[in-house]
């Protein structure tokens, strides 16, 4: 009879939670009178997510937002993300201008407020997973890329980095092709439910094949594993093309996000992702696994000379 009533009890406290989470989650009206501008603060909770899943995840409600009319303003100050200072500046400025130019400060008394809901998409009809890289969706990918290109902006900063890096690594060079080839975390522990990644050997493989058919003179490589790099500069030697940042190691035991580093240096870090995806999206060509960081640059850049994007499936539980 104890443990009958621990469980009713239990059962109800867990449901009491999930309500509580399910409405300070949703999208919420703060001030509203007819005729005047609405500001749509977009507040979503990542705490983990690399920089590139937030900002497809931003996308999808900038999309949300304009359909209704309303101005798209980010607001990473006030939810849970791997960015945030304390230190009252906006984490997304960092690295992208506002969507619209309006910032948080530039909100009156006089507009309207909606803030969103603390989802990855605003409804399911505001999604963008790495589906979208399949041949099938070019369509629907081809529209997230006229919304990402206008509205998804780099912060004069970033800017400012990505100009000093592009005439770095590509200059005049001609016939580059673009590789995301991920390791760490992905190869080593493998994500439940992410997709599988290619392994480097069979990137390298896959490389060889297009230059028997394609001029191919150099090779961008975007990764953050070093080991990769290493293999990847004793193949490729004076052609392989790639930025200087830091590059991890890590084991089976962690994930990217646990390796330990302070917040300025997991900025950088995530600069100089962002610079890479960026020079990724530069190139003639394009190969990698579906990430996060692929879709970004087929965003930039929906119109490769050619592309070819490992389909392998989610990894599964043991």
């Amino acid at each position: 009879m104890k443990r009958y009533i621990q469980n009713i009890i239990s059962s109800f406290i867990n449901k009491v939670i999930v309500h509580y989470k399910h409405q300070k989650a949703k999208e919420r009206i703060v001030r509203y009178r007819k005729g005047r501008r609405t500001i749509y603060i977009i507040r979503i909770d990542f705490p983990m997510a690399g920089l590139f899943a937030i900002a497809k995840s931003v996308l999808c409600h900038i999309e949300y937002a304009l359909d209704k009319g309303w101005i798209p303003v980010v607001d990473l100050c006030n939810s849970v993300n791997q960015f945030k200072k304390n230190d009252g500046k906006n984490p997304w400025e960092l690295f992208f201008a506002q969507p619209m130019t309006t910032g948080l400060d530039d909100i009156s008394s006089e507009d309207n407020i909606i803030i969103s809901c603390r989802d990855q998409s605003p409804n399911p009809n505001y999604r963008l997973t790495v589906d979208a890289l399949l041949p099938e969706n070019d369509n629907e990918l081809s529209k997230h890329s006229t919304y990402y290109n206008k509205y998804i902006r780099l912060s004069d900063n970033a800017r400012r980095y990505l100009n000093g890096k592009v005439g770095e690594i590509i200059g005049q060079r001609r016939n580059i092709l673009g590789v995301l080839c991920r390791g760490t975390d992905y190869l080593e522990k493998k994500p439940v439910y992410h997709p599988i990644q290619p392994e480097p050997k069979d990137v390298i493989l896959k490389i060889h094949e297009m230059q028997k058919n394609m001029t191919i003179d150099y090779v961008y490589l975007a990764t953050e594993d070093m080991r990769i790099l290493q293999l990847f500069q004793e193949e490729f030697g004076d052609r392989l093309l790639f930025i200087g940042q830091k590059r991890l190691a890590c084991t089976k035991d962690s994930f990217i996000s646990d390796v330990k580093m302070d917040l300025d240096e997991k900025i950088k870090m995530n600069l100089d992702y962002l610079v890479s995806m960026h020079i990724l999206s530069k190139c003639d060509y394009l190969i990698g696994g579906r990430t996060s960081g692929t879709i970004a640059a087929c965003l930039m850049n929906n119109k490769y000379k050619y592309k070819y994007l490992w389909n392998l499936g989610l990894y599964q539980p043991y």
